[in-house]
């Protein structure tokens, strides 16, 4: 290729020159020019402002005879500035110190070219730093693109998001998944919407749960506890858990778990209607298949932690009531998921409900089956007397929790005397602080048996 075809297949660029040596000036504009550069020569500070302020340069030679203290000043200025930030700026100087080669480099310079240099070198050097700031330059644009693209995604996600909050509460007639007629909203929370529904080809009444996504930050945490909740609940097979019949996510993008369809009312609802206090005999009826939930649970490798009332279901079945563990969502999965299960729950806050958390989940150790006990335990004393077995409020979360950690229960003998002494022993035993010194569930259950032939 002669040199007038390699100045054709250079594209036409902007140089600006700024030198106090007139004489090295020419020559670079020559030598550039005669490349096919647009080159402009200035010799003043105000003019190389004012050349930048009209058009910004590709690239910047400060052609000095010495590159004084005023030169380095000026290569900090066009370094900071947003205009030229991304601006190579190439020294050429006489001088050949290292120690004035560092303090180019230090304030800002992209390459320093000593005098006399070689045509050949000086534009070997030049195109590469063009090259390198087209990249740099292409890829802000790119940035700025993706930029702009993720806040547009992120605003029609939030409004997506909002939408799916207040639609759940409105789906009564729709047929979700082109299976399931939703007829009824049963209940509501800040989790979900569970709906009375009807398997239309099995002609078979479920209940669904739908997911409610509220906020976008929260959508891939929230989506994975709703699955969690799926996977968990199907590795507990026993009558006195809930049974998962399908879950997925519809063709319109609603998240849904089908349950078996229960009728009755939570624990809570029976505490509220007895005056917080329930008999002795009927507290165990109810305990004691809760305890076999968490046996098959915790050989499943499953850890419920929000075993409460508001989770116990009390199922009219038509043998008579039969107790139901509902409520998965925020259960560990031992096993090779079960760092990916925990990290999801960890997200600036422990998951659960402050008055029956185990001291261990409150000081966010790890937790095993023994702080299901625990949350057992705190249950059946507020069922077999009416009162928490410490001396704080049901609202106050906070000293709940450390209560849990530090403060030991008030007996339950002296909450309530009528309770037989070795039944009080064995639910003060599942709230003994440290789990190592707790019960298995298997043995609470066993425990609270042999208490009931006293």
């Amino acid at each position: 290729m002669t040199q007038e075809q390699s100045a054709q297949a250079v594209p036409a660029i902007s140089i600006l020159i700024f030198s106090d040596d007139l004489v090295s000036a020419r020559l670079l504009k020559q030598i550039l020019a005669h490349r096919g550069h647009r080159v402009q020569e200035v010799s003043k500070v105000p003019l190389l402002h004012a050349a930048i302020a009209r058009q910004v340069p590709e690239l910047i030679l400060l052609d000095v005879i010495a590159p004084g203290e005023a030169v380095y000043a000026l290569c900090q200025d066009i370094k900071a500035s947003l205009a030229t930030q991304l601006t190579p700026v190439l020294f050429v100087s006489a001088f050949q110190q290292v120690t004035d080669k560092v303090r180019a480099f230090e304030v800002g310079g992209d390459d320093y070219l000593t005098k006399p240099f070689h045509p050949a070198e000086l534009l070997a050097r030049v195109d590469r730093h063009l090259k390198l700031a087209r990249l740099q330059q292409e890829l802000a644009k790119e940035k700025l693109a993706l930029e702009q693209s993720y806040a547009q995604l992120r605003a029609a996600h939030q409004r997506i998001s909002l939408m799916s909050g207040v639609l759940t509460e409105h789906l009564t007639g729709v047929l979700l998944d082109g299976k399931y007629l939703l007829s009824a909203k049963l209940d509501s929370g800040g989790f979900g919407v569970v709906y009375r529904a009807e398997h239309v080809a099995l002609q078979r009444p479920v209940a669904v749960k739908i997911l409610r996504l509220q906020h976008p930050n929260l959508a891939e945490s929230q989506l994975e506890r709703f699955r969690r909740e799926g996977v968990s609940t199907c590795r507990v097979i026993h009558p006195n858990a809930v049974t998962v019949l399908d879950s997925g996510v519809s063709p319109e993008g609603i998240p849904f778990l089908v349950m078996e369809l229960l009728t009755g009312h939570n624990l809570a609802a029976r505490l509220a209607q007895c005056g917080g206090v329930l008999p002795i005999a009927e507290s165990l009826r109810i305990i004691e298949p809760i305890c076999e939930v968490l046996i098959e649970a915790h050989a499943a490798g499953v850890i419920h932690r929000d075993i409460k009332p508001e989770n116990i279901f009390l199922h009219s079945g038509p043998g008579g009531e039969v107790v139901k563990v509902l409520d998965f969502g925020i259960a560990i999965l031992r096993g090779e998921d079960d760092r990916t299960m925990t990290s999801v729950t960890k997200l600036g806050a422990t998951p659960g409900t402050a008055l029956y958390m185990a001291p261990e989940r409150v000081q966010g150790g790890r937790a095993d089956g023994q702080a299901d006990v625990y949350s057992l335990a705190v249950m059946l004393y507020i069922m077999l007397c009416g009162h928490i077995p410490f001396s704080v409020t049901h609202d106050d979360a906070l000293r709940t929790m450390f209560s849990h950690s530090y403060e030991q229960p008030v007996p339950l003998h002296e909450q309530n005397p009528a309770i037989p002494s070795q039944l009080a022993t064995v639910v003060m035993g599942g709230l003994i602080k440290d789990p190592g010194q707790r019960p298995t569930a298997r043995e609470f259950l066993a425990q609270l048996r042999a208490s009931a032939l006293e």
